[in-house]
């Protein structure tokens, strides 16, 4: 909820600064790349900080070295911060940090269509009509 309330807070400063041209005037774009750029900084100090046992043990097992991908995600997460601050290089920040949530939000889930058994991922969860159900970790 933390990143939100920066993100929405950030945009509303700076969008009422460059209403006033204070220091210039620049647009509404230009309003929310900095404020992007301001939460991923926010949420990158969360690689170092009280949280990062948290984001290790988020890490699946299959993956060696979840301390190294946690500081890896982080430093990443800062540099793209820093690309979107820079307009030549903006878009291609954007679509870097745009994969970087798409893959951490699908949690390394391997979504799978079963003929007849409806979308299961990893075998963990069967979802049918809108409906989520357990199912074992055999099937």
């Amino acid at each position: 909820m933390a990143p939100f309330i920066v993100l929405v807070t950030l945009l509303a400063l700076l969008s009422i600064l460059s209403h006033f041209q204070i220091p210039v005037a620049f647009g509404w774009w230009t309003s929310l790349r900095l404020a992007l750029a301001g939460m991923f900084l926010l949420t990158a100090s969360a690689h170092w900080g009280k949280r990062r046992p948290d984001l290790i043990r988020m890490v699946p097992a299959s993956f060696p070295r979840p301390d190294l991908l946690v500081t890896a995600t982080g430093v990443l997460e800062i540099l793209g911060a820093i690309g979107l601050m820079l307009p030549k290089v903006a878009p291609y920040a954007a679509l870097g940090l745009a994969f970087m949530l798409g893959g951490s939000n699908r949690g390394f889930c391997c979504w799978e269509m079963k003929p007849g058994a409806g979308l299961t991922c990893c075998g963990l969860l069967d979802i049918r009509c809108n409906r989520f159900a357990r199912t074992s970790r055999s099937a």
